[in-house]
């Protein structure tokens, strides 16, 4: 299940990042068979893939496009711009087609909510 606007993570993270999301793939998917939960394999890795797309993103340019676009972000958000990595991540992946499963874990996959769903926790954990 390739969205239709297909974003490589591999080339916009670095090394360390790439490596630390494809762990936390790995991870994700042997929970999710241990625990027998019933989530789609497919989105629980391109959550797990995608979750930092936009980690390494410079501060004022998460606060920017999070102005431009007009993204709902909490105060705690604003105030700690690295937190903003979620939401922008999860706006450009909505664009380029993925899921809302996926789109909604990776958006809250740092602070966590009750709007995250089975796959938003499965991630934050």
């Amino acid at each position: 299940m390739i969205p239709t606007s297909f974003i490589d993570y591999k080339q916009h993270l670095s090394l360390a990042r790439r490596l630390h999301s494809e762990a936390v793939a790995l991870t994700a998917e042997r929970y999710v068979m241990h625990h027998r939960l019933a989530l789609d394999r497919d989105e629980v890795r391109l959550a797990c893939l995608y979750h930092d797309l936009c980690r390494e993103w410079k501060l004022d340019a998460l606060l920017q496009y999070t102005e431009q676009k007009n993204l709902m972000v909490s105060e705690e958000e604003r105030r700690t711009p690295v937190l903003l990595h979620g939401p922008v991540a999860a706006h450009l992946l909505k664009k380029a087609g993925f899921s809302p499963a996926v789109t909604t874990a990776i958006r809250h996959h740092s602070l966590g909510s009750p709007e995250m769903g089975l796959l938003g926790v499965v991630l934050y954990i």
